[in-house]
């Protein structure tokens, strides 16, 4: 394992204005891990403390479940994660999942409070940080909640156009219908006996109402009309 720069962990905020002492004190209990792309890191929910310092790759923060996640941000080389358990003391705020092979510095609770000891302002420095990251963390759920809200919003307007559209059809099917009620109760069902002649007919309209009619009627002196009509 490639031993640590102690420089190299004045990348972590709350540690800028640390003594070399201490910098390098860190440097000897960091633990190098390695994590492949997909990999989760940090687990929601967790309550092991340590605190990272992301050496190369990029990963997520993100929050809830495979169902409804929510993305928070994104730490790269450079960046550190963990601070929200380390300093709260509380179960994990979210997920660290490694979006890229990922190599960090991992800092345990125990070694990384005795060392803050030895210069304690350091930790006033920590709290700073987390409030900065607490900001940012309910901006991005506020902008988050936002969206959804407008995606609802423009589900339920497209949900009620549908609706109307739905009832339009069905209106106007219902019309339909009564006329082609209309037309059927307007056509001849019999017709009358002709001593050398047989009268039918049938009407099948291509869609509901057709425009077709027909009708045979007896005239005087034996004669006979049809009527036929498109």
């Amino acid at each position: 394992m490639t031993p640590v720069d102690p420089e190299a962990l004045r990348s972590i905020p709350f540690l800028k204005g640390a003594r070399e002492e201490v910098l390098e004190r860190l440097a000897e209990v960091a633990s190098e891990q390695h994590y492949s792309s997909g990999e989760v890191i940090l687990q929601e929910g967790a309550t092991r403390r340590d605190l990272y310092l992301i050496l190369d790759g990029v990963v997520e923060v993100v929050k809830g479940g495979a169902d409804e996640e929510m993305e928070i941000a994104k730490r790269s080389a450079g960046d550190f994660f963990g601070e929200m358990g380390f300093l709260e003391g509380r179960p994990r705020f979210a997920t660290i999942r490694a979006l890229e092979p990922t190599r960090v510095l991992a800092f345990s609770q125990g070694d990384m409070e005795r060392v803050l000891a030895r210069q304690p302002e350091l930790r006033y420095n920590a709290v700073q940080v987390l409030s900065a990251r607490l900001r940012e963390a309910d901006r991005r759920m506020i902008a988050d909640l936002r969206r959804k809200n407008e995606e609802l919003a423009r589900a339920y307007r497209e949900l009620k156009e549908a609706q109307a559209t739905l009832l339009e059809k069905e209106r106007l099917e219902h019309e339909l219908d009564l006329a082609r009620e209309l037309q059927q109760s307007i056509l001849p069902h019999t017709f009358p006996e002709l001593p050398r002649a047989r009268c039918a007919a049938r009407n099948r309209p291509a869609r509901q109402v057709g425009g077709d009619f027909y009708d045979v009627i007896r005239l005087s002196g034996g004669r006979v009309g049809l009527v036929m009509a498109d």
